[in-house]
This record gives C-alpha cells, sequence and structure tokens, in this order.
C-alpha cells in the first residue's frame, strides 16, 4: 500500500550502502508541482533538496535528460524554461542523487490554449513600435496605445523571438500607463523580432506588427584586476597593488587608479602602467575610497569593489581652539578649552597637555588632563597674572601649543554673602512670535553674579522661567503667540539667593506686521544705555548677526555691538574678529579676518556654498565670547573645473573615428543644467 502510494504522488527513493557513516541521502525540501501555462510564458519547476555529500540533480523529460541550454536552465535545482512552447508540454522528473543514494519526484507541464473573446471586445494593435535605445544586452521599445481600447488598457506585452530559433518570449509592462518597454538579457549581435498586444479586462487585443532589430556589437573590455590592495605606508602615503585581469581581451594599455576623499568626494585618478602605485601628498588620518579599472583599445573595464583605507595617525597639526579663562576665585583659574579642529586632529585625541606660569616668574608648569575639555587650576596667588597655554595629543605626540593666556586672580574674593544687585538695564525688542531681550549686569562688581533667572508670560511674568549663564548678556524668548501682551521679568542670582527683579512689558507683532528684513537689531542695543565694562566683567559678544551674500564669492556680515554706547570715545580702541567656515562641515577649517567696523565683507568663497559666520569684539586684553551664528549661501557661478574622468578610445575598424566619454566637473558651482549621467560622443 506504501509503495502504491509513493507512486501515485510521482515520488521515489532508493538508498544504497556508503562507506561513510555520515554521508546522508538526498530529501526533497521543495517538490515539483504539476503547473498550468500558455505558450511564450517563462515558469520555474521548483525542486529543492538536501544531502549530505551535497547532491547532483538533472531532469528527465518524458524520459530524456533535459540538456542545458539558452531556454532550459537549472538554477539552484530548479528548472527554468523560458519562451514555452507546445512541444514543451510533458512530464518533467526531478532527480538528485548522491553516494548515499538517490530521490526522484514528477510533475506535469500543460499548455493550455488561451480562451479568446470576440474580436470587437478586445483593443486593436498599438502603433508607432519603435526601438529607442538599442545595446548589445538590451532594447527599449516605445509605442503609442492602441485606436480603440474598449475599456481601459491593463497592461503591455512584448512578444520578441531571435531569428534562427522556434521559441517566443512575452515580457509585460508593470503599470498601465507605460508607453516604454526595456526588454534585457538579449546576445549581442542577434537579431530579433519585436512585436506588442496590449490587455484590457477581456484578455489581449490585436498584435502590432512586427520589427526586426539587431543588438549592438559588445565592446570587449578588460575584466576587473585580481587580489586589489591597499596599505597605509605613512600618514600621507597609500600603497595600492593588484594583479592583471584573468581576462584582458586583448593587450592591456594601461591601469586607472581611483582614490576619493570618503568625507569631501575629491577625487584623483592617476594612469599607471606597472602593477602598483603609492599615492602621496594626502592627508593624514583620513579615509579614502580606492579602486582600480584596466583599459585597452576598446574602452575602460570592470571596476573592483572600493577599498576602503586610513591614512596612518600622526600629532595634531592645530592646536585646540576657543581657549576660554575663568577667574572663580582670587586663588584658582579654571582653563576651557575646545578640541583642534576635526580634520587636523589627524587621530584620536588622547589628552591635553596645559602649561601654565606666573608671570614675571622664570619656569613653567606642565600638567595633562586626559578625559576632560577644562582644569582647575587651585593654588594660585592672590592678585597675581597667571598664563596658559594648551596642547592636543594623539598616540603618535604632543601638537602645537595655543598662544599664551592671560588672568589675573584679584586680590580678594567677591562677596557671596548677600544676594546681587538688580541688572543696570532690560531692554525687549518684540517681533511676530519671539521677543528679543538684552541687558547688562548689577552695578556693583563685588557681588558674585552666578547667572539670570528669566521670567515671561501673557500677563505675568510667572509663568516660564529660564535660566542663564552669568556671562550671557541677551536672549530672544520664541514660540509666543502674535498681537499679545508679555510681561518680562530678569533677575540675577548667587548662591545667597535672588536678587531684587526687574521688569518690562512688549506686545509681539501681528501676523499682518511683519518685521521688515532690512530692519536690523542696531538701534536695540543703542537705545540704552550700557556702562563701559568693569575689568571684572567680561566683554559682550556682538548681536544681531546678519550674513547677505554679494556675489558667487562674497559675503556681506554685519553686527551691533551692545557694550559700545553712542558717546563712546575714539580712545576706546576695540577691534571685531570674523571668522567662518562651510556649514555642515565637521571637518571644516576656520578663516578669520579682523576689522574695527560693524560690517565686513568676506571675499574669496567657493559660489553656490553655505557659509557660517560668528563676530568676537576684542578691547585691550580682554575678548568677548564668539557670536550667534548667521548663514549664508553665496551665489551660482559657472562652473571651476573642467568635467572629469575623460577618456579617448580609438573606434575598432573606423581609424578616423573615436569615442569620448567624460564625467561632470568635480567644482561645478551650481546646478549643473546638462545631463550630469556618463555622457558619450562619437566622431
Amino acid at each position: 500500500m506504501e509503495a502504491l502510494k509513493q507512486c501515485m504522488m510521482g515520488i521515489k527513493e532508493n538508498t544504497v550502502a556508503s562507506n561513510s557513516s555520515s554521508a546522508v541521502p538526498p530529501r526533497f525540501l521543495n517538490y515539483p508541482s504539476n503547473l498550468y501555462a500558455y505558450e511564450s510564458m517563462d515558469i520555474e519547476l521548483d525542486c529543492a533538496v538536501t544531502g549530505k555529500p551535497a547532491p547532483t540533480v538533472w531532469w528527465v523529460k518524458n524520459g530524456e535528460v533535459v540538456i542545458p541550454s539558452d531556454y532550459f536552465q537549472t538554477v539552484g535545482g530548479s528548472l527554468h524554461i523560458l519562451g514555452l512552447i507546445k512541444s514543451d508540454q510533458g512530464f518533467y522528473q526531478c532527480v538528485a542523487e548522491n553516494d548515499a543514494g538517490n530521490v526522484q519526484a514528477i510533475a506535469q507541464l500543460i499548455i493550455q490554449e488561451p480562451i479568446v473573446p470576440s474580436s470587437s471586445a478586445l483593443p486593436s494593435a498599438p502603433r508607432d513600435v519603435v526601438p529607442v535605445l538599442v545595446s548589445s544586452r538590451f532594447v527599449r521599445l516605445s509605442w503609442r496605445p492602441p485606436v480603440e481600447t474598449h475599456g481601459s488598457v491593463q497592461a503591455y506585452t512584448v512578444y520578441f523571438t531571435r531569428e534562427g530559433t522556434n521559441r517566443e518570449r512575452a515580457t509585460n509592462t508593470s503599470q498601465s500607463g507605460t508607453l516604454q518597454l526595456t526588454v534585457g538579457n538579449l546576445k549581442p549581435e542577434e537579431t530579433y523580432s519585436f512585436r506588442i498586444a496590449a490587455y484590457n479586462e477581456q484578455g489581449p487585443g490585436e498584435s502590432s506588427q512586427p520589427i526586426r532589430v539587431s543588438t549592438q556589437p559588445e565592446l570587449q573590455v578588460p575584466g576587473p584586476v585580481e587580489n586589489p590592495r591597499a596599505v597605509a605606508t605613512s600618514a600621507t602615503s597609500i600603497l595600492v597593488s593588484w594583479e592583471a585581469p584573468a581576462y584582458d581581451n586583448g593587450p592591456i594599455q594601461g591601469y586607472r587608479l581611483f582614490c576619493t576623499e570618503t568625507a569631501s568626494g575629491k577625487e584623483q585618478n592617476p594612469e599607471v602602467n606597472g602593477l602598483s602605485y603609492k599615492l602621496e601628498g594626502l592627508k593624514k588620518f583620513t579615509e579614502y575610497s580606492i579602486r582600480v579599472l584596466a583599459y585597452n583599445r576598446y574602452g575602460t573595464g570592470i571596476s573592483t569593489e572600493d577599498l576602503k583605507i586610513t591614512t596612518l595617525p600622526d600629532v595634531p597639526s592645530s592646536p585646540p581652539q576657543n581657549i576660554s579663562l575663568e577667574v572663580v576665585n582670587s586663588r584658582s583659574i579654571k582653563v576651557s578649552w575646545l578640541p583642534p579642529p576635526s580634520n587636523m586632529q589627524n587621530g584620536f585625541i588622547t589628552g591635553y597637555k596645559i602649561r601654565h606660569r606666573k608671570n614675571g616668574r622664570r619656569g613653567e608648569q606642565e600638567m595633562l588632563e586626559p578625559n576632560n575639555l577644562w582644569y582647575l587650576f587651585p593654588g594660585l596667588e592672590k592678585g597675581s597674572q597667571y598664563s596658559f597655554q594648551v596642547a592636543a595629543m594623539t598616540e603618535i605626540g604632543t601638537g602645537p601649543s595655543t598662544e599664551w593666556y592671560t588672568a589675573e586672580t584679584p586680590e580678594n574674593d567677591l562677596d557671596e554673602s548677600q544676594v546681587p544687585d538688580q541688572p543696570s538695564s532690560l531692554h525687549v525688542r518684540p517681533l511676530t512670535t519671539s521677543i528679543v531681550m538684552s541687558w547688562t549686569p548689577p552695578l556693583n562688581p563685588n557681588i558674585v553674579v552666578r547667572g539670570y533667572i528669566i521670567g515671561y508670560g501673557v500677563g505675568s511674568p510667572y509663568a516660564e522661567t529660564v535660566r542663564v549663564d552669568s556671562k550671557q548678556r541677551y536672549f530672544s524668548i520664541e514660540n509666543l503667540e502674535p498681537s499679545s501682551h508679555y510681561v518680562i521679568s530678569l533677575k540675577s542670582f548667587n548662591n545667597a539667593g535672588e536678587g531684587v527683579p526687574l521688569y518690562e512689558s512688549a506686545v509681539t507683532r501681528s501676523m499682518t506686521d511683519p518685521v521688515d528684513p532690512t530692519d536690523d537689531l542696531y538701534h536695540l542695543f543703542d537705545k540704552f544705555p550700557t556702562p563701559v565694562p568693569d575689568t571684572s566683567t567680561p566683554m559682550i559678544p556682538p548681536v544681531g548677526v546678519q550674513a547677505v551674500a554679494l556675489t558667487p564669492d562674497s559675503v556681506r556680515v554685519s553686527w551691533a555691538d551692545n557694550s559700545m554706547s553712542k558717546n563712546q570715545k575714539m580712545t576706546e580702541v576695540r577691534f571685531y574678529t570674523v571668522k567662518w567656515k562651510t556649514s555642515y562641515s565637521t571637518s571644516g577649517k576656520y578663516k578669520s579676518a579682523d576689522t574695527t567696523a560693524l560690517s565686513h565683507t568676506v571675499t574669496g568663497l567657493k559660489p553656490n556654498t553655505m557659509y557660517e559666520f560668528s563676530v568676537m569684539v576684542t578691547k585691550g586684553r580682554k575678548s568677548s565670547t564668539w557670536s550667534m551664528t548667521a548663514h549664508a549661501t553665496t551665489y551660482e557661478a559657472a562652473p571651476s573645473s573642467a568635467p572629469k574622468d575623460l577618456t579617448v578610445i580609438n573606434r575598432e575598424g573606423k581609424p578616423r573615428g573615436v569615442i569620448i566619454s567624460w564625467q561632470p566637473p568635480l567644482e561645478a558651482n551650481g546646478k549643473i543644467t546638462g545631463q550630469n549621467d556618463l555622457k558619450q560622443k562619437y566622431f
């Protein structure tokens, strides 16, 4: 009974003795199943087996072994039949065999006759079928819809046959409105016949007249090079080596090496005659992507996969940034800094070396800080000047130090036994959904101020509160309601408590009364008196920084200085430092310029590039922190570099003709109005 059941299922298993105790006879994971199909279709008879050792799989049709060809393909045990014809109908048997035994399964393929409705219910033939692109391996066809659709067209089917064969294959459009289709996996230098039929709800309509198209000859370019390797030999060099391609399709004329800086996309592509090349002048501790390809008289070959390689580390090329000194009390000073620019670190920062000295005394002391971006120096002498400089370290060594920065400890500590006085001034400027406020510290410089508390709300200053640092002199209250009356309070505080608040009120603008973009904030800080800061009061950073692009390579930066009163004397010399870099770049290095005016035009910028700008004020030996950042994008300009990867190849059989190909320029300076893809011109 079991034998009869197996026979009915079309499965037969035989097991033979094996010398290996670990051998496992074949076993089906997926069985082939009976299949109904129509002519011109591509079908798959599924068959998956397992065993040890791995079984050998072949197919038998009606008792004869199926010989693989262009139209009968075995893929992973399954049988693919392309472009069905009536004679493909029959019984197909999947046979799997190894040293431990064999297993067989059978399935029937039935070719059905399509049911053809009345022609009056079907679409007429698609019109104007033409090849719009012919390559060596594919043909793209275009057509116009049928005159008569008798409903909506659901899809189009392209039927194609290679001359010399009796098999017609079919492929469908994926969307109903598509009037183009690319037929791939063709053979070079072969002639194919194409026809197209439209489908509606009833079925396929009338076919278009066949058109004949011959595919192009395939250029015999080299294959990929073998065993590409890249080794960093120093902080600025990489040695790349490879072996010749396994197939070259003719004499190799040379190799092209593409080296791309991962972060910036900058590329260099030297041509090499040998099987190795040393890239030099690279950036330190920077990742590069490298690929190699060979070329012969037909053109450039297949590229290798990208090799990712990082140059070796080195000591930092730049000192730490934004050094600040905070006099904590009469016997201690806190030094803070930021790491060097990321593109100047040349490795992982392992720590910082801080040198300090007392002015007027010989000798320096050195401290190491491995983890933080600050260091507190206690035990200093009262009423003394100290100088500090900081250097960053990598595993290779110590980089350059900053300039010496100087601070002076007071003769006596500031008083914190009582709360601070009221801030000496408060000014507000209402906008549509925000209020910009600015203030000056209490007049008594001998009482410690730890920070400020800002309160605000509609009709009451106690709805919301914000705490800010003692060095801050301005704040923007955001996300407010238009046309609303806000009351604002400001008070200073220390460890003894909170001081007396200062009050101001403002009404936000209505939505129909937007801020004039030409209305800067200069006058916001000119309408209230700001005394010349005491030596113990830090400089207030410039405010209202604005940046406006003037040309493709220049931006005008302007700002206001709320620590400068209208009647400031000319003897009170101060200057401003403007710094800038490209936006959204973590590795960009700042550039800077000094001026004594309240504006500066930055030149020499890149076209079509967004920059960020900040301003700092310096008076005597005192400097403010950097202002808030302003952004501007320069105008577009004509490309400043030529198209890249230019390749000139002689045309085979045409001594007076060449093929020229190229890539878009690296520095486009705006949107390229031509095509960005690889272009080819034939002459």
